[in-house]
């Protein structure tokens, strides 16, 4: 019984640290995780079909809902035009909701709301940059989770993953600003998205644990 205690207070501490540490970013998605939401910005400079945004459990899918631009060239391009976009969460509610700023001509709003059904609290957001058309790119600056400044992504081109790990099962607002250089031709090949989700607690808490029960033979002997 002693021992399952100490286990569980081991663990508990390094949750208590994970949780009150700053979000950390890394290249690369991991394929563990379960997501459960997210917003999705498509047609990017695309304009022939208008610009997208997609919120939803899959915004590339059917569970979701959206904003159609209409016709015509809405998403604002190159420095003199920058678009803006934010997501947020309601933990009480589990309520996905988007504010998307256009910045082409006049400057459109758009928003959206959905509720998603997480079976495990948040703890990961997968960032996707893709602008795979040839002689496209795109970058995302100012890219804030709440207060915390997660940094600028540059001139992005092809298909590109980043992971953000953090305490994602409260109120939050993760924002930034979008500049598109060149011209988009195929929905799929220049878009953004965030999906929220869970993954597994890192190996690191259950080396803890194991470490801790170690410690405890070690004494009894």
């Amino acid at each position: 019984m002693k021992t399952t205690s100490i286990i569980a207070v081991l663990t508990l501490i390094a949750l208590t640290s994970a949780a009150d540490a700053a979000v950390t970013v890394q290249s690369g998605w991991n394929s563990e995780a379960v997501n459960y939401g997210g917003l999705r910005l498509r047609n990017l400079r695309l304009s022939g079909n208008g610009g997208e945004v997609y919120l939803g459990e899959d915004p590339g899918g059917t569970t979701k809902v959206e904003n159609e631009f209409g016709y015509g060239d809405q998403w604002g391009f190159d420095d003199q035009e920058v678009n803006t976009f934010e997501l947020s969460y309601a933990v009480n509610t589990h309520t996905l909701s988007s504010k998307v700023t256009t910045a082409s001509g006049d400057p459109l709003e758009w928003t959206l709301n959905y509720a998603i059904d997480p079976a495990e609290p948040l703890n990961y957001i997968q960032m996707t940059l893709s602008a795979k058309t040839s002689g496209t790119s795109l970058s995302v600056t100012n890219l804030t989770f709440n207060s915390e400044d997660l940094g600028d992504y540059l001139n992005v081109s092809g298909y590109n993953d980043w992971s953000l790990y953090g305490d994602f099962n409260q109120d939050f607002t993760l924002t930034g600003d979008l500049t598109l250089y060149g011209a988009s031709s195929n929905a799929e090949n220049n878009k953004v998205q965030f999906m929220v989700g869970n993954v597994p607690e890192p190996a690191t808490l259950s080396l803890l644990a194991l470490g801790g029960l170690a410690l405890i033979r070690r004494k009894r002997k």
